[in-house]
């Protein structure tokens, strides 16, 4: 009987994938290896760091560092569970699209601060104070007229595209899995609260309404662990730009998932994004 191949597995300093693939990686793939080799081997350093500055994207009250391993890049290179730290910076990289195309409606949520393991206590110390912290960043988005808010939200272990309308008082809920709402009932229950808070001075208080998304859902394949792909499809998607190629390649084949195409583009695209935005010294989200 043949073994079944032992999955490729991260060390730090040693390659991300296979060497026998290291040739056919696009072009800022190769190039973030190659900066990961050099980081890793020479520095010794086990990741990057992500500063956040006080009142941007995520409107945080302070400066926010976030510190990526680069075993979160093994998982986007291999195409592995994606951890929250990766969809914070696709979560950036789609902010800087919006603002390129001067698109002010949308407000973004950090994944790695509104998620399943912190709303239910599991993560996050103090779960009032999680509540303050939401309550302050979406009065703030508010403030400025961002009444849709986005946010990937990990839940279960499993990543959904979240949009939270203010204007509508809906919620909706794009899940690749198709799964139950009852998946995010943490969630809707902390932003019901967020909003009960907001409503005091209105003197009425209208509940949110939580939907699945109406939007074209594509169907992940079973077995895999590419939610957070799909999650990232779905953002994009959402704030009308479209993978027009992908598009035509799902009819010609006859299924409704993620082309090869595609996926390696979303990672080419966070790989420029990190190279050009975070590890350059001139980058807007660098330490340096």
């Amino acid at each position: 009987m043949e073994k079944a191949k032992l999955a490729y597995k991260f060390k730090l300093g040693q390659p991300l994938i296979e060497s026998k693939e290291l040739p056919r990686l696009p072009l800022h793939m190769r190039d973030l290896h190659q900066y990961y080799k050099l980081d890793s081997s020479t520095a010794g350093n086990s990741g990057f760091e992500v500063v956040i500055k006080a009142d941007s994207v995520f409107h945080h009250l302070d400066e926010m560092l976030h510190h990526v391993e680069y075993e979160d890049l093994f998982q986007l290179y291999q195409r592995r569970d994606m951890g929250t730290q990766l969809m914070m910076l696709w979560s950036l990289r789609t902010a800087e699209l919006c603002k390129t195309a001067k698109i002010k409606d949308f407000a973004f949520l950090d994944p790695c601060l509104v998620n399943e393991l912190n709303i239910t206590g599991k993560g996050y110390a103090d779960v009032n104070d999680l509540f303050k912290r939401v309550k302050y960043l979406i009065a703030g988005f508010l403030e400025k007229g961002q009444t849709e808010i986005l946010l990937t939200y990990n839940c279960s272990f499993h990543f959904v595209f979240v949009t939270i309308d203010f204007d509508f008082t809906r919620i909706e809920v794009w899940d690749s899995k198709q799964r139950s709402l009852d998946y995010v009932n943490d969630l809707v229950n902390l932003l019901n609260r967020v909003k009960a808070e907001l409503d005091k001075e209105k003197k009425s208080h209208t509940p949110f309404v939580v939907a699945s998304s109406s939007m074209q859902c594509l169907d992940q394949p079973e077995g895999s662990n590419e939610c957070g792909l799909y999650a990232m499809w779905a953002m994009l998607r959402h704030i009308g730009i479209k993978m027009e190629e992908g598009n035509q390649d799902r009819k010609t084949h006859g299924h409704n998932k993620l082309t090869e195409q595609e996926i390696r583009g979303f990672q080419e695209e966070i790989a420029n994004f990190i190279l050009e935005h975070v590890v350059s010294v001139e980058g807007k989200y660098s330490i340096a």
